[in-house]
């Protein structure tokens, strides 16, 4: 299902989401390098927080470390140098990097709200958005309702096509003739290698496509990193 939910979403957070302390080699050379032990102390902290946000299933606690993560990373801005934080970076600078035969997903969850004696948050709907070097703005995809991903027998992800008909049959179209898929994960997605699933063919998806795992698709834009991405963090 293609929809769109107002892309000012996709470009201030889907394709910047964590992105301040996330892979980025500089930031962290120069905060080790730094000898202020409390920042030091605050990046740890950042970086535990978001392990502890990756495998967290309920959605109210994630935001909350969520706001926690924010709210030291506004006091590590301030002291770190201008030129290391990059905020000003959009959508459009991720896909004027990508080549013909390149794609961007950012995967995404919004909540999934029925109104049942008010409204009530009863679980999370999995989304992607999309970007090819040749698209006006992103495609977002809805792709599935988080409990259908806790339907499936872990032990079977990687025996059956039932994670593909989750996050990539749903966006198939758009993957289709594209030779390289950089994609960003989200939550629950962080502790499954989707790269690794079988298709309806049962062959695995990276036989014919390299799939790239980002922290951010934005790391696209660091050429250090592009390269790095390009040799050392190859599926395929």
């Amino acid at each position: 299902m293609l929809f769109k939910r107002g892309f000012s979403l996709t470009g201030n957070l889907l394709f910047s989401k964590g992105y301040l302390l996330k892979n980025q080699s500089d930031f962290k050379k120069y905060i080790y390098s730094s000898g202020n032990n409390d920042l030091i102390a605050m990046y740890n902290k950042v970086v535990d927080l978001r392990k502890a946000m990756n495998y967290e299933k309920n959605r109210e606690k994630r935001d909350s470390l969520s706001e926690e993560i924010e709210e030291i990373e506004k006091s590590i801005k301030r002291v770190v140098p201008e030129s290391l934080i990059n905020s000003q970076v959009s959508w459009m600078n991720v896909r004027n990097q990508l080549k013909a035969n390149d794609v961007a997903i950012e995967f995404f969850s919004i909540p999934n709200i029925e109104l049942e004696n008010g409204y009530k948050k009863v679980g999370e709907v999995y989304c992607a958005a999309v970007l090819k070097r040749n698209y006006k703005e992103p495609h977002i995809v809805e792709l599935f309702n988080d409990s259908m991903l806790h339907k499936i027998d872990s032990d079977l992800y990687y025996q059956s096509n039932d994670l593909y008909h989750l996050f990539w049959k749903p966006i198939a179209v758009e993957i289709k003739g594209c030779k390289n898929v950089y994609f960003s994960p989200e939550y629950e997605m962080n502790n499954i290698a989707i790269e690794y699933i079988k298709d309806d063919n049962g062959n695995l998806i990276s036989s014919a496509t390299n799939y790239y795992r980002l922290s951010s698709t934005r790391e696209l834009l660091i050429n250090e990193n592009r390269k790095n991405v390009r040799n050392a963090v190859l599926y395929g």
